[in-house]
């Protein structure tokens, strides 16, 4: 059956019930749409007429029940095939339509191929819900029931998001390794943020009893391989402190030395806080950053 119209450009947005394809088979021997269509068609009416007239002699005891049962299956068999090929076959062509909204992610197909029944004409994908594999070493295996959470830096971005904000949960998690990793599978919500098929960042949280000190990541600034957090004394005055730190969940950062609980530090604009003091033109009487 050759395609006689449907181009579509990949990346295009398709709605749910659009036509994507036109296909017509009437120049074709073998598996001839309107044939198809024609044959379909007669032996509904056929089976339907049957129906219809043993209904009539059923009500007046002529035929059995298992005779008005037997043509009803017949005639329902033949309507779901009739009405199948109704719904695509229009003008001796049969169109094929999207069956969700989204987008042309691959055309398997050239403008005037002969394709076959069942074959596979386009992928039509949407991008509203995605599922994000993540693969972590096999000694981690024990924690993987403690996963609590996870924060997600996309590609090119400069900040993490977390699960719960793009109402994306755990699915499930391998129960064997492959090549000494284990897969995750977390579904999520995207809201534009992600581009299917690339790489994220991904940092995920287990359940633990140990309590840390932990700071924003975007508090602390390096300098020659060495961290530093800007720490606040008074409204006025911030004092620059080194720090050692820990491990990371893409938001905060755990501080092994140098931070006290409770003490308070910059934690947003620190790069600008640290150019102003460099040049000198940080004024300590116009205010406190924080």
């Amino acid at each position: 059956v050759a395609i006689v119209g449907g181009s579509l450009p990949e990346g295009s947005s398709v709605r749910a019930g659009q036509t994507l394809f036109t296909v017509e088979g009437n120049a074709v021997t073998d598996d001839n749409l309107k044939v198809r269509y024609i044959r379909a068609e007669s032996e509904y009416n056929l089976a339907k007429a049957e129906y219809e007239r043993k209904s009539k002699l059923a009500a007046d005891r002529i035929v059995s029940e298992s005779e008005l049962q037997k043509a009803k299956q017949e005639f329902e068999a033949a309507q779901v095939v009739y009405d199948n090929i109704r719904s695509c076959y229009s003008g001796g062509r049969q169109t094929e339509k999207s069956p969700i909204s989204g987008f042309v992610k691959a055309i398997n197909v050239r403008n005037g191929q002969y394709v076959e029944a069942g074959q596979a004409l386009a992928v039509i994908s949407t991008s509203d819900k995605l599922c994000i594999v993540a693969e972590v070493p096999a000694r981690y295996y024990d924690c993987l029931s403690r996963v609590s959470g996870s924060n997600i830096k996309p590609l090119n971005a400069s900040e993490a998001v977390s699960l719960e904000s793009i109402s994306g949960k755990l699915v499930s998690y391998g129960k064997s390794a492959e090549n000494g990793l284990i897969p995750l599978h977390f579904h999520v919500r995207n809201s534009n943020i992600f581009v299917p098929g690339t790489f994220v960042e991904m940092f995920i949280n287990t359940e633990g009893d140990t309590e840390r000190i932990c700071v924003p990541s975007g508090a602390i600034l390096e300098e020659m391989g060495n961290h530093f957090v800007f720490r606040q004394l008074t409204p006025e005055y911030f004092e620059k402190v080194q720090v050692t730190t820990g491990v990371s969940d893409g938001v905060y950062t755990e501080i092994l030395s140098g931070l006290s609980a409770g003490e308070r530090v910059v934690s947003k604009g620190a790069v600008i806080l640290k150019i102003s003091m460099a040049t000198g033109s940080l004024d300590p009487h116009a205010g406190h950053m924080h």
